[in-house]
């Protein structure tokens, strides 16, 4: 992917997630929980993982700010819900 085709992905999953509210769940047992927060709000999923607002916001470039694995539940990966 070239740069342009990067910022546009990341400006369109920013876009998905701003305005909703998002939290994870376990697949096994239903346990849901609240998205890690990092600069203020909640983290975004992005390629795998859970990144920072500031990483896909347009207004800051895509800046590199914090980033986390997305958590585990009963050995497996948690999903992410929309609520």
């Amino acid at each position: 992917m070239d740069a342009k085709s990067i910022m546009e992905e990341k400006i369109s999953v920013y876009e998905k997630y701003k305005y909703k509210k998002f939290k994870l769940k376990c697949k096994k047992c239903g346990k849901i929980q609240d998205l890690p927060q990092h600069c203020g709000r909640d983290m975004i999923p992005f390629h795998d993982k859970l990144v920072c607002w500031m990483n896909l916001a347009p207004q800051f470039g895509g800046k590199n700010c914090g980033q986390a694995e997305i958590p585990f539940h009963h050995g497996e990966r948690m999903e992410i819900i929309e609520v």
